[in-house]
Formats: structure tokens, C-alpha cells, sequence
């Protein structure tokens, strides 16, 4: 299993690599807010979900609440890799 913290780093480590300006995202950064996760940038990290972790977000998962920072995709991820799938 896929602990939150190595889930958090690994999709640190891909919204840090796609970002193409100086901003530090942190954790804790709010993505939306942030101007990081716009409609393609937000297919392009949810399709690195699937890939990665095997994890599919329905459009009920795709939430402000799941999705508004590297924090919370990390607990919303990890509740899925480890069979909690009730979408937020």
C-alpha cells in the first residue's frame, strides 16, 4: 500500500515538473487559487492518477475538496488505493 506521504511527494514531483514558472508548490498550496491546475492541466494529472496509483476519478470525485491541493489528492488517493471508495 501507498502511504499518503509517498503518494504526496509522487504527485509533488509531477506538478512541480509540469509547472513551467518560479511558484513553490508546497503541500499545502492551493492549486486552483495557485492558477496551477487549469482544465488540462487537471485531465493531465488526473490521467497521472490512473497511471500511477490505478485509481479512477469519476466526475463526482472532482471536487474542490479532493482536488485543491497536493495534500488532499494524497488522502482522496490513498482512501481509493486502499478501498475506500465513496466519491467526496
Amino acid at each position: 500500500m501507498n502511504s499518503i506521504t509517498h503518494i504526496e511527494a509522487r504527485l509533488l514531483a509531477f506538478l512541480r515538473d509540469r509547472r513551467y514558472c518560479d511558484l513553490e508548490i508546497t503541500a499545502e498550496t492551493d492549486l486552483f487559487d495557485a492558477g496551477v491546475l487549469d482544465s488540462l492541466m487537471l485531465l493531465d494529472l488526473i490521467l497521472h492518477i490512473q497511471e500511477v496509483f490505478g485509481v479512477t476519478a469519476v466526475a463526482a470525485d472532482v471536487t474542490k475538496k479532493n482536488f485543491c491541493s497536493a495534500a488532499a489528492l494524497a488522502r482522496w488517493v490513498s482512501a481509493r488505493v486502499n478501498g475506500f471508495h465513496k466519491a467526496a
